[in-house]
């Protein structure tokens, strides 16, 4: 890391290593709190985003939903916001991106987010038989086994 990013260790600069950060969505009129564990350091009075992998450089859903959350708990504008990853692979030895975020991305990930979350609350099809939730809430219909 040190090689990709130098200085990052010195004392002179900060670093938080999976900081879980959380930040509040509603979405009619319930409340959804978002967990996410970040590396961030402080660079030159700014806040930055760090994440290292191995595989590509290139930003993934985990990332932005990072940078969502990173930017509500801090409440920055998305702007002033930069994520820098460092990934490793046998194609490149090792590549750093410094990532910008911008306004147009938050809003489709909190988009993204609204609507997972509406699926994910859709009524269950109450035609479906849940036999395995039917044993738990009745402890009578489970046949006993003889030891």
């Amino acid at each position: 890391m040190e090689s990709f990013i130098p200085g990052i260790f010195k004392p002179r600069k900060k670093i938080y290593l999976n900081t879980r950060w959380k930040t509040q969505l509603q979405l009619d009129a319930i409340n959804y709190w978002l967990e996410v564990p970040i590396n961030t350091g402080v660079v030159k009075n700014k806040v930055r985003l760090f994440e290292w992998r191995i595989g590509k450089v290139e930003l993934n859903w985990g990332d932005r939903l990072k940078l969502w959350v990173a930017c509500r708990y801090l409440q920055y504008q998305p702007e002033d916001l930069m994520i820098v990853i460092c990934a490793f692979s046998s194609e490149y030895n090792g590549r750093v991106n410094k990532i910008l975020w911008n306004e147009k991305d938050y809003y489709r990930i909190e988009q993204e987010l609204k609507s997972l979350l509406k699926e994910d609350n859709l009524e269950v099809n109450p035609h479906k038989k849940d036999n395995y939730h039917s044993y738990i809430t009745n402890i009578d219909k489970i046949e006993e086994i003889k030891l």
